[in-house]
């Protein structure tokens, strides 16, 4: 069996254990109802076993000539990594390296390791989010670019699905998605 095959079982079962249990399982289909984009890896078929799935969500940021103390007042967030535009580039423990940074860089945390799948924060995190739009696409208009970077650490196989409406909410924050998943 091909890992998407197990992977699709596992969230076929998932979506089946939902719907008994009385809640809206989240719909995997192309159609008139729109889209859902459905991520999944495999390493080994473990779908059956309790997923023990924890998450930690940044938001980060590149802007080719914004300062990074111009962005983090602009966005009203603390960073957790920063580094400006034409300043030399340093570890971050803070040791010399050879060069100048060549865009400016934020990240900022906004969810360290949690339990459960990040998904069920997306609707919540948008919603902190959405006072920044305007900035959001200020960032975009000159040349800088904005996401969403989800890290998914899992012992076993996993999916998700993002909502088209949470996929329209982060294209009219300007937002990207980037998703890593650790196993």
């Amino acid at each position: 069996m091909l890992p998407w095959a197990i992977c699709s079982a596992a969230d076929q079962n998932q979506r089946k254990d939902k719907e008994r249990r009385g809640k809206p399982a989240s719909d995997n289909s192309l159609g008139a109802g729109g889209y859902s984009i459905r991520l999944a890896t495999c390493s080994h078929p473990t779908w059956w076993t309790m997923n023990t799935e924890k998450f930690s969500v940044s938001l980060r940021i590149w802007h080719p000539t914004s300062a990074a103390d111009t962005l983090t007042r602009m966005l009203d967030l603390n960073p957790s990594i920063v580094h400006s535009v034409g300043l030399p580039r340093t570890t971050p423990l803070g040791k010399s390296l050879d060069g100048f940074y060549k865009h400016t860089y934020c990240s900022f945390s906004m969810i360290e390791s949690s339990p459960g799948s990040f998904t069920d924060a997306l609707e919540m995190l948008l919603g902190n989010l959405k006072p920044n739009e305007d900035n959001f696409k200020q960032i975009v208009t000159e040349g800088g670019r904005s996401e969403i970077f989800v890290g998914v650490f899992t012992e076993s196989s996993t999916g998700f699905i993002v909502s088209m409406d949470h996929m329209r909410t982060l294209a009219n924050l300007s937002l990207d998605l980037s998703v890593e998943i650790y196993y």
